[in-house]
């Protein structure tokens, strides 16, 4: 801001207003600089919470992804548990199947050995 020039041959009311004038353009400077002061301070601020917010978001995503894997991992495990379990059904049906026969087997000799017997 200017300053007001001093006007030569002014009376003393009008040099009293000018000197009132240049108070309050230095009170507006002053109140001006707190001003950008404030707004600084509060830029800063702003800054600093979107940056909070943005690891905030950060972090909520890792979240996301971990638990995403942890899903899939557990998805994988129950496959394979379902799978093991396949196997194993099929090993006892192979055992059931093999057991049949083996009992079939035994109750044929025993009914040979009591017909050869019995003659």
């Amino acid at each position: 801001m200017s300053t007001l020039p001093t006007l030569p041959n002014t009376s003393p009311t009008t040099e009293t207003i000018l000197n009132e004038i240049r108070e309050i353009q230095k009170a507006l400077v002053s109140v001006q600089t707190q001003i950008n002061d404030v707004k600084k301070s509060l830029q800063d601020e702003i800054h600093a919470v979107r940056t909070e917010f943005l690891d905030f978001q950060i972090r909520a995503n890792q979240l996301d992804d971990v638990y995403t894997w942890s899903q899939k991992v557990r998805e994988v495990i129950t496959i394979q548990e379902l799978e093991r379990i396949r196997n194993e059904v099929n090993e006892l049906s192979n055992f059931k199947v093999k057991v049949t026969a083996l009992f079939a087997a035994a109750q044929a000799i025993t009914a040979a050995v009591v017909a050869y017997i019995t003659k």
